[in-house]
């Protein structure tokens, strides 16, 4: 082989092997921790161990240098490294006590992997938020909202803005609750005046919000309570539904 051919052979192999090595995952477990590459914090405090995944705490943040990216996986509970182009790549983590709020009985929002937790303001701007802040409050009725991302490898901070045309779907957390039945004869209301109508009188209709954990109400009728359907058919502490309409 001429010295020119070995010289092209060699090249694309190097190509080659450095494309891989760009768009590699690295998966980390508790096992595979390195001080000296993993730094871990919980609420401020240095640790050498990851939290367990019910003890109640949540990212805060992850900071890669040489230009990668860390994500948590909250469903296996680990920490994912892409990008990774460099050997001896840092990555800094920090959890902190995950935001929960007293109202909503345990039914606190489950963000699955390449959803973005987000505050919405008034004008519309979506920033992303930190699941240790107060990003919701049903109280108040401010419901927890989470994106995804057209391009997931784009990193985005605690209060960093996230742009409209980087936004592929915004999704609304919808807690599990039960609810008392308002009406003595389905699709039968009865007015002030005493004439029935399907419609056009506006009544406050209790909810409370309660886990999977606790027995299911089954009423079925009038100020008897039913847990909605919708969360025993799949077992569930909330579902996560499309905010604006998806497609057409």
């Amino acid at each position: 082989m001429s010295k020119k051919l070995l010289f092209i052979f060699v090249f694309i192999v190097f190509s080659l092997v450095l494309l891989h090595i760009k768009y590699y995952e690295f998966e980390v477990s508790e096992k595979d921790i390195d001080s000296s590459l993993i730094g871990l914090t919980i609420n401020g405090s240095s640790t050498t161990n990851f939290p367990n995944k019910d003890s109640g705490y949540a990212i805060d943040s992850i900071r890669c240098d040489k230009d990668a990216i860390g994500v948590w996986d909250y469903e296996n509970w680990g920490l994912k490294i892409r990008n990774v182009t460099q050997s001896r790549t840092k990555c800094q983590i920090n959890f902190v006590s995950r935001y929960s709020e007293n109202i909503l009985n345990g039914t606190d929002p489950v963000l699955k992997d390449g959803m973005i937790p987000v505050t919405i303001e008034n004008d519309g701007t979506v920033k992303k938020a930190s699941l240790g802040w107060e990003w919701y409050d049903y109280e108040t009725q401010r419901w927890a909202n989470a994106v995804i991302l057209n391009n997931e490898s784009e990193v985005y901070y605690d209060g960093d803005i996230i742009p409209e045309d980087n936004i592929e779907s915004y999704f609304v957390w919808i807690p599990r609750y039960k609810y008392q039945i308002f009406n003595e004869q389905v699709g039968n209301y009865t007015g002030k005046d005493g004439v029935s109508t399907d419609y056009g009188l506006s009544k406050q209709i209790q909810v409370t919000f309660e886990t999977k954990d606790v027995a299911k109400s089954n009423g079925s009728t009038y100020n008897s309570w039913l847990t909605h359907p919708a969360f025993t058919s799949f077992d569930t502490n909330g579902i996560w539904v499309g905010k604006f309409e998806t497609g057409y």
